[in-house]
């Protein structure tokens, strides 16, 4: 059993060629070809999904006001983010800045919502939520008007085509 080597599938053989073979390259019990890893990472990494993190920009009600202290009452911002849906979405779906508005019509009707995204950050995860738009949608008639603010972003992303 010394000459024998153990096939990925299971079975001994006295084959020394089954050593150039690797895990990659056998795959549902047929030999591939060799192929480059670094592509295949490269499709893989445009055919996930990207994630986007909606939240929503809320006035501060009058209680949440109080319990700051007096004297820094008057150089806070009275506004507050709550989170609301977190969602994976294609990248074809958000490649422009119509199409992000008309998702997030769609998806959460009326009102002011910041849009985030993932980023590379210096974290111990090595990614961070970072803020890539800022969609404000009212209710006008049957239909919405909505505006889209705060996408210098945007560009750094490479599925992004400015309109």
């Amino acid at each position: 059993m010394e000459n024998n080597l153990l096939h990925l599938s299971g079975e001994y053989t006295d084959d020394k060629s089954i050593l150039n073979i690797s895990l990659q390259q056998e795959m549902f019990g047929e030999i591939m070809g060799w192929f480059p890893h670094w592509r295949s990472g490269l499709m893989a990494l445009w055919n996930r999904p990207v994630k986007l993190y909606i939240w929503s920009e809320q006035d501060m009600s009058i209680e949440g006001y109080r319990q700051w202290s007096k004297r820094l009452r008057a150089s806070i911002r009275k506004i507050v983010f709550k989170p609301e849906m977190r969602i994976d979405v294609h990248y074809t779906q958000i490649d422009t800045k119509a199409k992000i508005v008309a998702l997030i019509e769609d998806l959460m009707g009326s009102g002011v919502w910041i849009v985030r995204s993932l980023s590379r950050g210096k974290t111990k995860v090595h990614w961070k939520w970072v803020r890539i738009a800022k969609v404000i949608v009212m209710k006008h008639g049957d239909g919405y008007n909505s505006r889209i603010q705060d996408t210098h972003r945007l560009s750094r992303y490479k599925f992004f085509k400015d309109d």
